[in-house]
């Protein structure tokens, strides 16, 4: 919806989304009905169909909501920034929507969800650039091989519930990757 929205409104979604988590913590998406998910928000049917057509639509729209968020969040960070600072960065917005994140990395809601965080421009291009080398039929390799190894030790973090520091997991994952350029 691109209107401005009322504090009504934004607070009706919020305890939308955040009944569908506590959902989503207790069953599959495709075993909640709205009426289930109206229950537990305290809400009319009428009021969710307002505003989503199911609950996949609701979760698409949170998903590209976080994805947006994700891409303002680094795109904030300067230039002169490291790309260590990046990582740190992403690893503390990650712990902030915790709850959100361990559900799309660790289910199966969205199987395409990690293809679609990873493919962000400000991440992607960013590991473009880094492992481009003499053999271009070598490079995406290299890149996917350290997009996708970055992306499971992020996974096992937050499925460990962040019990190290971002600050640790970034020098861990840093690390790895610089290797892969030697």
């Amino acid at each position: 919806m691109n209107h401005r929205e009322n504090r009504r409104v934004r607070l009706t979604k919020q305890l939308i989304r955040d009944s569908l988590l506590e959902l989503l913590q207790e069953k599959e998406l495709h075993r909640i009905c709205v009426r289930e998910l109206c229950e537990k928000a305290d809400i009319n049917r009428s009021t969710f169909y307002q505003y989503y057509d199911s609950t996949y639509a609701l979760l698409a729209d949170m998903e590209e909501e976080l994805l947006a968020e994700v891409s303002r969040s680094l795109s904030s960070m300067t230039q002169q920034s490291s790309d260590y600072d990046k990582l740190v960065h992403l690893l503390d917005f990650i712990v902030s929507h915790m709850t959100l994140c361990r559900l799309l990395i660790h289910s199966n809601v969205d199987p395409e969800f990690s293809e679609r965080l990873l493919g962000l421009p400000a991440i992607l291009g960013k590991l473009r650039s880094d492992f481009t080398g003499n053999d271009p039929s070598e490079d995406v390799y290299l890149q996917r091989f350290a997009l996708h190894g970055s992306y499971e030790a992020i996974a096992y973090w937050l499925q460990s519930g962040c019990l190290e520091s971002p600050e640790k997991i970034a020098d861990i994952i840093y690390r790895a990757c610089r290797k892969l350029l030697v």
